[in-house]
């Protein structure tokens, strides 16, 4: 595992969300159009232009083939079929989408042409592209803001059960927990929104009063939509991005006060916040859906939190996944909330960091996407303190999928209730026991391979008939592996590597012959543990061969099931 250390104002602040569109059929219900009908015959001159540049990006980009430009690697892609093109196919945005990705797929120029395309639409006062709503003015949205808003994952009652369950965990760890939910710019801006994007903003506010309501009642979550509201109507413009679905440092500093003030009441100062040296420019996610490159016309400054009695020391460890994990151990006169906290979270906190990072004695950063590969569960045992930030566009599907129905709310549970006190890693005694239970998971995949004829996928093929012929288990019956996961350390998993390579994971297949088999796996152990467990399991001969093995990167261990 590599980390280095820098200046925190060097510190790289993600700028892009990398959703995609889940769910745009809410954006194609009744009384939504899709093409709106031109505005003014005023706009004549304007919509002859736009033809001449829409024949120009049919034509150029051949006509530039001419002078040698060729399209980027198209024999590596796979090509897109032209649109049918009739009377009813021309008013369809998907038509659009397609012809849009067809001139990307064989086109030279095609990155340019994208941008072209979509711009010209844009003049006819519609998108292209159903994946993105405009707004008044200058104002873009991200669909999913508004279709992912109405959910059925889950029931209210689930998520106030699950919430109190943690809520109890942590008393008996003696840590602190707090979910928040980062409201998206829809969410702020929707009484803005008019024409076709009204239909989408109603679904939003339907479903919002319920789910504050819900919220309010775990006694463990904040929801910033209220202040943010209050600050636009006071400031109107200042709290979101117009091409970017993210909010602004501005929103980011209101929320680090009221995150900082949860804990510390008062003790967050905004006398303390400058502009770095560094400016950001932003090039908006949501025109970037569109093939459009258009920056701010001021790039933003990055805002933190310089108190000047305190002294900071950043550090920040690579995954190999989505982002580092961020690390700020902080020392000196003023005022810190002690102890360690965690915070999970998007690419929304990207914009407070800075801002939170210096009010507390020890605080980490960690992606929701890099969970595991931080070691996520052995941390929360570890940690005075964690915190959950959810944008509001994934935070259902993070509840019910995770929190509530998922094997990361069950080891969440069980990390919060484990005293800070008691050190998560393995003892002597305890590595022996945990040594043990590889070999008891390996012989159950042996077992179910023996039974089936085939290979198990998962942990939980071991636990519940998966609907495979001689399947005669469960074949573990041991508190060890729980549900599928380890009491305190993390996930159990299975993979299949090759027999003599585990560094790169391939399914059992004709291609290599079978020579493969399922790994058990093993995420959160220290990786401290590494060179004892390898001596228990396999003799000692080092944690990069044999049958046991040690991902550097990651800390995940891996064990051969083969005898």
């Amino acid at each position: 595992m590599s980390t280095m250390s820098e200046d925190r104002s060097t510190v790289e602040v993600e700028a892009y969300a990398n959703s995609e569109v889940d769910d745009i059929a809410v954006l194609q219900g009744d009384g939504l159009e899709i093409v709106d009908d031109i505005r003014s015959t005023g706009h004549k001159a304007v919509h002859v232009l736009t033809l001449l540049l829409f024949i120009g990006v049919l034509t150029l980009p051949w006509s530039a083939s001419l002078f040698g430009a060729t399209s980027e690697s198209i024999e590596r892609r796979q090509p897109v079929a032209f649109p049918v093109l009739n009377r009813e196919t021309v008013r369809d945005a998907a038509t659009f989408d397609q012809l849009n990705r067809w001139f990307r797929d064989v086109t030279p120029l095609r990155n340019q042409s994208t941008g072209w395309y979509h711009n010209i639409w844009l003049q006819l006062d519609v998108s292209s592209d159903t994946g993105v709503v405009e707004g008044p003015g200058e104002n873009f949205f991200l669909a999913e803001d508004f279709s992912n808003a109405c959910h059925d994952l889950y029931e209210s009652d689930e998520l106030i059960d699950r919430f109190g369950e943690f809520n109890s965990a942590a008393e008996t760890g003696g840590k602190e927990w707090l979910f928040l939910v980062a409201p998206d710019k829809a969410a702020i801006l929707d009484s803005q929104l008019e024409g076709r994007a009204e239909f989408a903003a109603g679904c939003s506010r339907e479903d919002r009063a319920e789910f504050q309501t819900v919220l309010a009642a775990t006694g463990s979550s904040i929801d910033f939509v209220n202040p943010l509201i209050e600050a636009q109507q006071a400031e109107p413009g200042r709290w979101y991005y117009e091409h970017d679905s993210h909010w602004t440092f501005d929103a980011g500093t209101l929320i680090s006060e009221m995150i900082v003030d949860n804990f510390e009441p008062g003790l967050f100062n905004t006398d303390y916040i400058e502009e770095l040296d560094r400016a950001l420019p932003i090039n908006g996610d949501v025109f970037g859906r569109l093939g459009i490159l258009r920056a701010l016309d001021v790039p933003d400054n990055v805002q933190a939190s310089n108190r000047p009695d305190i002294e900071t020391t950043f550090e920040q460890t690579a995954t190999g996944g989505t982002s580092t994990v961020r690390s700020y151990t902080n020392a000196g006169t003023g005022e810190l909330i002690e102890g360690e906290t965690l915070i999970v979270h998007d690419s929304m906190m990207n914009f407070a960091e800075n801002q939170l990072s210096t009010y507390f004695e020890e605080i980490r950063f960690i992606h929701w996407d890099d969970l595991t590969r931080a070691s996520f569960i052995e941390r929360v045992a570890e940690a005075d303190r964690v915190v959950m930030m959810r944008v509001e566009r994934s935070v259902h599907t993070t509840i019910a999928d995770q929190l509530i129905n998922g094997q990361l709310g069950r080891n969440f549970a069980r990390a919060l209730a484990t005293p800070r006190t008691q050190d998560p890693a393995p003892q002597p005694a305890g590595l022996a026991r945990l040594a043990d239970a590889y070999r008891v998971g390996a012989s159950a995949i042996r077992t179910f391979t023996l039974d089936t004829g085939g290979f198990a996928t998962s942990v939980d093929d071991l636990l519940v008939d998966p609907g495979v012929d001689g399947w005669a288990g469960p074949y573990i019956e041991d508190e060890r592996f729980g549900d599928g996961s380890h009491p305190t350390l993390g996930d159990w998993e299975v993979v299949h590597q090759p027999g003599a390579d585990p560094a790169g994971i391939t399914g059992c297949s004709d291609i290599n012959g079978g020579d493969c088999a399922p790994w058990l796996v093993l995420t959160g152990v220290s990786p401290n543990a590494g060179p004892q467990l390898d001596a228990l399991l396999d003799g000692g001969d080092g944690i990069d061969i044999g049958r046991f093995r040690v991902d550097p990167s990651t800390g995940d261990t891996y064990f051969y099931s083969r005898p």
